[in-house]
């Protein structure tokens, strides 16, 4: 008879226990959260890196073709005032994307030992230019 009141009083789990298994997931989702918002932001920031390099290909395709660099990356989606028709061989984009934090990215044509380049940058996840976390197509020479 005791047995079977032992048995009876030890069905549910103690506080205790739902405490810990409670404790453990929290710890299992915040180590999987953490690990999502850095590839998240890696994505991010490789995202911005591909539109870069497209722009700066489409870029490069102006300049073959007009004979400069576009004035703005608009000019790669419709042609320019200035360009004669038979020169523009656009266009060179089907629309001039926002970076993958919702800014517009920016472009600025830039000689470099005597040769034009396109310059293009995003500010970064920060919003901010000139700071550590821009994205641009400028090689940094270390």
């Amino acid at each position: 008879m005791q047995r079977r009141n032992a048995s009876r009083r030890r069905r549910g789990f103690t506080l205790l226990e739902v405490l810990l298994v409670m404790a453990i997931l929290i710890i299992m989702v915040s180590v999987v959260t953490i690990g999502y918002t850095a590839i998240q932001r890696n994505a991010q920031s490789d995202g911005a890196r591909m539109n870069i390099n497209a722009l700066d290909k489409a870029c490069v395709a102006f300049q073959l073709d007009v004979g400069r660099l576009p004035s703005s990356l608009a000019d790669l989606v419709s042609q320019p005032q200035n360009v004669a028709a038979g020169k523009w061989r656009g266009p060179y984009i089907e629309q001039v994307p926002m970076d993958p934090w919702g800014q517009e990215y920016q472009y600025q044509p830039q000689t470099v030992n005597n040769i034009q380049k396109p310059y293009i940058s995003s500010a970064g996840p920060d919003m901010q230019p000139q700071t550590q976390d821009d994205v641009s197509n400028m090689v940094v020479n270390r």
